[in-house]
């Protein structure tokens, strides 16, 4: 117990003491010292993504023959990730910014703020008319070592730019009020997801009849509609290469058939007259 009680306070004295050397080899040169930030080979540049690789580095404003202590890896604090498999040079070390925002790296009491910015899409929150095209860009990206993944929900597609900062997409035939559109973005560092979220309107009135084929030229039609129709609904046959009306005639039932015997092999255009406002068509092979 004695040497318990005469070890703790060596140690203890010990560790100031290290502290105070520590602290002495800048103490007198803080306002000669500075700390640089490296990006793709910039000095201190206007722009850093948390996606970039940056170099840390301590120097002495007056030059390099002026002197400069010598700073292990453990010496360094803030806002910074090290990447540890990175050799470690003199007072400076590889790795990237944890975060958006303002951070901080010190070292011996000497301080830098840098300001970091995250990648983002040019638009959050889009609203497409059904049928349409919209651009989406990435913004804020490192300019090398970025791949880009675009996904779409199911009642989007891409029209072009997969695989760069900029797609353009459009709706697909089958589409709800709200998709999204996003983009995955990879680098060294990380992957991001941003995702923009796309409420489309004018989307047209969904077939309100379904057709089915019976034999080569026959067809079973049933509409499927809540009320029950007032008057029998009345169709028309359009040769689709020509446009000439083939046949028309009314269907009696929300369910009936359809016959078209003695016509010629070929794709026709059904229109189907539900009322005076809601017109259907299909496109219907006989063979």
């Amino acid at each position: 117990m004695k040497n318990i009680k005469f070890i703790l306070p060596f140690l203890s004295y010990c560790l100031f003491f290290m502290a105070q050397a520590v602290n002495a080899q800048y103490y007198g040169y803080e306002d000669d010292l500075q700390i640089i930030v490296y990006c793709k080979g910039i000095s201190d540049p206007s722009h850093i993504s948390t996606l970039d690789f940056c170099d840390i580095e301590l120097i002495n404003k007056n030059g390099p023959s002026y002197y400069c202590p010598v700073v292990s890896m453990g010496e360094w604090s803030g806002d910074f990730h090290v990447m540890q498999e990175v050799p470690f040079v003199k007072n400076k070390f590889k790795g990237h910014f944890l975060k958006a925002g303002t951070c901080k790296i010190s070292v011996g009491g000497i301080s830098k703020t840098v300001e970091i910015s995250d990648p983002y899409l040019t638009n959050t929150s889009t609203l497409l008319f059904y049928g349409q095209e919209e651009t989406v860009e990435v913004l804020n990206l490192p300019k090398e070592d970025v791949s880009i993944t675009w996904l779409v929900s199911d009642g989007l597609k891409i029209v072009s730019g997969q695989g760069t900062s900029k797609v353009v997409y459009t709706t697909k035939e089958n589409t709800s009020s709200y998709e999204y559109i996003q983009a995955n973005v990879q680098s060294q560092v990380w992957i991001l997801a941003l995702r923009n979220n796309v409420s489309i309107s004018n989307i047209p009135q969904t077939n309100e009849f379904q057709l089915s084929r019976t034999s080569s030229n026959s067809f079973m039609l049933n509409v499927d509609q809540e009320t029950t129709l007032s008057a029998p609904v009345k169709y028309e046959l359009y040769d689709q290469a020509r446009g000439s009306l083939m046949r028309k005639g009314m269907v009696e039932s929300k369910a009936g058939v359809l016959n078209f015997e003695n016509l010629s092999k070929g794709i026709y255009v059904l229109k189907l007259y539900l009322d005076e406002k809601n017109i259907q068509t299909r496109k219907i092979l006989i063979n």
